[in-house]
């Protein structure tokens, strides 16, 4: 990338959509920017012309009967227990203890794609997402490729974006990540910055020291 105009999270978001099908947006699964600014950008994302956000963690034989029942259910639903379990233990495992009663979490952020009427899809399976212990390669390795394909076939009607691990976002370990895969561009946000506003930084290198991004966002939070 040459340039990038804006200096806000939904402006770089829409450049970044504007001549592609589809972003992958990357984080830590610790983070509360990547979900705070996901989240309060959906509804002018959908007017962008979004209509499905793909999510990891998701698993497709555990979660997408309920996930689809409370999509198609009527605004104000609950989401369904279990599936609203599964992804408040998510939030709980990677959050600090004094982070937890956030609102933006993996929880708010389904709840925030029902409001505005985004399709949610499930980039997981159980096979990919039990990966065994410190095979990190085998699990980048056996997501990437089944997400990538997973979006191929979902063949959403509008753009799309991809909310994933940063490490599943671009290639690392030699694995090539969603972006690679679907000639889209990556995007990470992260709570590594030194102010609240918006920090962006285009072409980064060796991010988390082997990550090459397109762009990051970084905030203090």
């Amino acid at each position: 990338m040459t340039k990038m105009k804006s200096k806000d999270s939904l402006g770089v978001m829409r450049e970044l959509l504007r001549d592609a099908p589809g972003l992958v947006i990357g984080e830590g699964h610790n983070s509360t920017s990547s979900k705070r600014e996901l989240i309060n950008n959906m509804k002018s994302l959908k007017a962008s012309g979004v209509t499905t956000l793909f999510m990891e963690h998701l698993c497709a034989e555990s979660h997408d009967k309920s996930l689809n029942n409370y999509l198609n259910a009527p605004k104000g639903s609950p989401m369904p227990a279990r599936l609203k379990n599964y992804l408040d233990l998510q939030s709980q495992g990677y959050q600090a203890p004094e982070e937890l009663h956030t609102k933006y979490n993996f929880t708010t952020l389904v709840e925030a794609a029902k409001h505005v009427g985004l399709r949610v899809v499930s980039l997981d399976t159980t096979s990919t997402y039990m990966a065994p212990e410190k095979a990190e390669i085998k699990r980048a390795q056996a997501m990437n490729y089944y997400a990538a394909e997973k979006i191929r076939l979902s063949k959403p009607e509008g753009k799309w974006v991809a909310f994933v691990g940063a490490t599943h976002a671009t290639s690392c370990d030699g694995v090539p990540g969603l972006a690679e895969l679907h000639g889209v561009r990556s995007l990470v946000i992260d709570d590594l910055g030194l102010k609240s506003r918006a920090t962006v930084d285009i072409n980064v290198k060796n991010y988390g020291g082997k990550l090459n991004l397109d762009v990051r966002l970084s905030y203090k939070v």
